[in-house]
């Protein structure tokens, strides 16, 4: 068989802007982890950084190299575990600090380089998969301002069940970002909490960026099939 996977990246400028009308006050960062979703990672990214997209999320230091490697002009935010090297220690990449030991962590290995780090912390408000307690941010984020190493630019979390509207534990979440917003008088912090189907069912809760993945590749987050997204890959193979 000579099945063929064909990429057509318009699609992808196209579902951008549909989702950009969802939230207009919100800047877009789009997932490109996984070697953006299997659409080919550096084409992807060549294609947003070209039509104004100014940040995309990954996952590992590897996928910031490979990014990193063809000098595309983009600032990419590592949404994993932090960790610091000479190849990842640049300006334009954002890391997630998770816990006070982070701030720790960078605080040792950016004194030895004089070096800041431009970071977002992140909130565990019931995902229970990364981030920090609750109980813990005041002090973390205090620290992170206190730090010279640290850069502090935004507070995130996210929804652990985003595709479904009724959830009583999506509404308790969002109820506790908001209880970490209101403690922050910094105006320069930017807040993000929804991914793909947060757009689509949360759309009022956007804040100042929204992290979405599927969707820019045409792929609805929820049950019912939306028209207006279109699919970047189409899969072909003879008969």
């Amino acid at each position: 068989m000579n099945s063929k996977a064909k990429i057509n990246l318009n699609h992808l400028v196209e579902n951008i802007n549909y989702l950009k009308s969802k939230v207009p006050n919100s800047e877009i960062f789009p997932v490109v982890k996984s070697n953006a979703y299997g659409h080919g990672v550096v084409e992807v990214v060549k294609k947003l950084s070209d039509n104004l997209i100014r940040t995309v999320c990954v996952a590992t230091n590897n996928e910031i190299i490979q990014i990193l490697n063809e000098d595309i002009k983009i600032d990419i935010f590592h949404l994993g575990k932090i960790v610091l090297n000479n190849n990842v220690m640049r300006k334009n990449i954002i890391f997630t600090i998770n816990s006070l030991k982070d701030i720790n962590y960078i605080n040792e290995k950016c004194s030895k380089k004089k070096y800041q780090v431009r970071c977002h912390i992140k909130v565990d408000t019931g995902m229970k998969r990364l981030g920090c307690e609750i109980s813990e941010f005041r002090d973390i984020y205090e620290l992170a301002l206190e730090s010279k190493y640290i850069i502090l630019e935004g507070v995130y979390s996210h929804l652990s069940s985003a595709d479904d509207i009724k959830s009583s534990h999506n509404k308790k979440q969002i109820k506790l970002f908001h209880q970490i917003i209101n403690q922050i008088k910094n105006k320069n912090i930017k807040f993000h909490l929804l991914n793909s189907a947060g757009i689509f069912n949360y759309g009022k809760f956007s804040f100042d960026i929204v992290r979405t993945g599927l969707s820019i590749y045409g792929i609805s987050p929820n049950k019912k099939i939306d028209k207006n997204l279109k699919p970047v890959m189409k899969l072909t193979a003879p008969v």
